[in-house]
């Protein structure tokens, strides 16, 4: 894949991904909930990602807080789940 394609298709995923987080916490909800220990720390689910980590978001996912990781594996942008309590995939 060439750059120019590669930061396009970052560029794409970035731009479009506001909508779909309407439940996502703001940096400073994400940092607090860190700090107290009700999740994870982000590095426990970026070691589990296969592809190139894009984006990682905390969200509360029907009363449930997860990771959504946006991934770029094999050419293709997917997006994988992750309990943030425990750092497992869903």
């Amino acid at each position: 894949m060439t750059r120019f394609r590669r930061i396009l298709l970052v560029l794409l995923v970035v731009l479009a991904a506001p909508a779909a987080q309407a439940a996502c916490l703001s940096p400073d909800q994400q940092r607090q909930a860190v700090q107290s220990g009700q999740v994870v720390r982000p590095g426990a689910v970026q070691g589990q990602v296969n592809g190139e980590l894009l984006r990682l978001d905390l969200c509360d996912e029907g009363g449930r807080l997860v990771y959504v990781a946006t991934v770029l594996q094999g050419g293709q942008v997917t997006r994988v789940t992750f309990d943030a309590r425990s750092g497992s995939r869903m």
